[in-house]
């Protein structure tokens, strides 16, 4: 499945569930786009190559973590280089759908 079509269901899906997401799929031709959903959780869909393969990755900000460097003054430029193996969590599809169409309370 190409990363448009999985933008495409994932809105769809959203939309039955009453809820509203952003999916940038502008950024799709850089093998990712970002989502962020109603409830506002951030996530990104991406392209990589795992064990020599292509592979879709379903990733969740880990929100702990950017709350935590922001309370220790780390700048929102200098997060990423210092908690990316932690910033994000690969889930599978299933689980990102269901975070990510979950209509806010």
């Amino acid at each position: 499945m190409e990363l448009l079509e999985i933008a495409k269901e994932l809105e769809k899906q959203a939309a039955i569930n009453g809820a509203d997401i952003f999916v940038d799929v502008q950024t799709a031709k850089f093998c990712f786009f970002p989502v962020i959903s109603d409830s506002g959780v951030v996530g990104a869909v991406g392209k990589y190559i795992n064990k020599g393969k292509p592979s879709i990755g379903y990733f969740i900000l880990n929100e702990r973590i950017v709350k935590y460097a922001l309370d220790e003054g780390f700048d929102v430029d200098s997060i990423f280089d210092s908690f990316k193996k932690n910033l994000f969590k690969e889930t599978s599809k299933d689980e990102f759908f269901t975070i990510m169409k979950k209509k806010k309370d």
